[in-house]
């Protein structure tokens, strides 16, 4: 294994890059959005405490 990233560094480096991307980009897209859009909902909903956390934050 380490030879052979060691030997051809380009090729495994772009196979593993290509493959890791194509799988997890999606779904750590989907579950940030979704996240987000929880995050806001609960934000805009409760109001004071949107308030008290801009407070502390900024």
């Amino acid at each position: 294994m380490m030879c052979r990233i060691h030997c051809e560094p380009r090729i495994d480096s772009r196979d593993l890059n290509r493959g890791s991307q194509g799988v997890t980009a999606i779904p750590v897209i989907m579950v940030t959005s979704f996240g987000w859009f929880i995050w806001w909902r609960t934000a805009s909903l409760h109001s004071a405490m949107w308030n008290s956390f801009e407070e502390i934050v900024l």
